[in-house]
């Protein structure tokens, strides 16, 4: 989910647990936040509702992440790595 938002140029929040903080460039196409801390999250939220164009410029690097590192081809590229 958090790459498909990436993806279509939205700026994501995620919790700092599971694989979630592997989809974002912390400070970069997103933010990593500890889920359980409402004021975490409403420090990093409040900014990126408030301030459109720098949501839209967080999107925006995230979509160019996605289509560039998050390919099949990246993915079969790890794979392989792994079996190897």
């Amino acid at each position: 989910v958090c790459l498909e938002a990436a993806a279509a140029g939205l700026p994501v929040l995620v919790g700092d647990s599971g694989g979630a903080p592997e989809t974002v460039r912390h400070g970069d196409t997103g933010w990593v936040v500890d889920p359980h801390n409402p004021v975490a999250v409403a420090a990093r939220l409040a900014p990126l509702l408030a301030d459109r164009s720098a949501a839209a410029a967080m999107g925006s690097r995230g979509r160019d992440w996605v289509s560039a590192e998050w390919t099949w081809g990246a993915s079969v590229d790890v794979l392989e790595r792994l079996l190897d």
